[in-house]
C-alpha cells in the first residue's frame, strides 16, 4: 500500500525532488541523470518520485516552471513600466532574457532538441506550449507599460512585437543549422531590425 502523505509533506518532498534536480541537472546534464539519480539525492525512495511523477520528462517540467517563474518575476521587477527609449528597452530587454536563457542550466534544456526530443512526450510539448503562450502575454504587459510610462504611440500590434522579440529565443534551437560561429551575430542583427521597425512606427506615431 503506497503511504499517503499531508499537503505538507508532499510540499517538503517535492522541494526536495526538485532541489535534488536542480543540482543533478546542472551537474551532469538531464540526459545522463536519471530518477534514481534524483530520489537518492533527495533522500526519498524511488516509488515516492512517482507518487509525484509519472516519467522524468513531468519532473523536468515541473521544474522548468519553478525556475521560468522566477526568471519572468525577475524581468518584470528589472522592466516593468521603466523609463526610456522604446527601442533601447527592447533590445535591453531581448540580450537581458536571452542571456538568463542561454545561461540557466535548466532553462537553457527547452531549446536543445537532443532534450526536447528524448524526455518529452505529447503532454510535454503542450505544457512546454502553454509556458510559451504566457511568455507572450507577460512580454505584452511589460511592452504595454513602456509605452505608458514614456506617453508613447507605437502603431505596431503589441502581440506582434512580443513574438518578434520572443521568436529570437527560437534560433538557439536551430544553432547547428545557423551555425553556431554565427549564430549570436544572426541575433545581434535581428534584434537591431526589430528594434529600428519599432523606433520608426514610434516616431511615425508621434508625428
Amino acid at each position: 500500500m503506497p503511504r499517503h502523505f499531508s499537503s505538507e509533506e508532499k510540499e517538503i518532498i517535492r522541494d526536495k525532488l526538485l532541489d535534488a534536480g536542480m543540482y543533478l541537472f546542472t551537474k551532469y546534464g538531464v540526459g545522463k541523470t536519471t530518477i534514481e539519480d534524483v530520489t537518492k539525492e533527495a533522500g526519498v525512495g524511488k516509488g515516492t518520485f512517482y507518487l509525484f511523477y509519472g516519467s522524468k520528462g513531468a519532473f523536468y517540467l515541473d521544474l522548468y516552471e519553478r525556475e521560468w517563474k522566477i526568471l519572468n518575476e525577475k524581468m518584470e521587477e528589472l522592466f516593468l513600466y521603466k523609463k526610456g527609449n522604446l527601442s533601447d528597452l527592447l533590445l535591453e530587454y531581448i540580450f537581458e532574457n536571452r542571456r538568463h536563457l542561454l545561461e540557466h542550466p535548466i532553462l537553457s534544456k527547452a531549446y536543445d532538441p537532443s532534450t526536447v526530443s528524448s524526455i518529452f512526450d505529447q503532454a510535454g510539448h503542450e505544457r512546454l506550449r502553454e509556458f510559451k503562450r504566457l511568455s507572450s502575454e507577460k512580454l505584452c504587459r511589460i511592452i504595454d507599460s513602456w509605452i505608458s510610462a514614456n506617453d508613447l504611440i507605437c502603431p505596431i500590434n503589441t502581440k506582434v512585437v512580443a513574438a518578434m522579440m520572443r521568436s529570437l529565443s527560437f534560433l538557439n534551437y536551430h544553432r547547428m543549422e545557423i551555425g553556431e560561429d554565427i549564430l549570436d551575430e544572426v541575433v545581434r542583427r535581428f534584434a537591431d531590425s526589430i528594434a529600428l521597425m519599432v523606433k520608426e512606427a514610434t516616431i511615425a506615431g508621434s508625428e
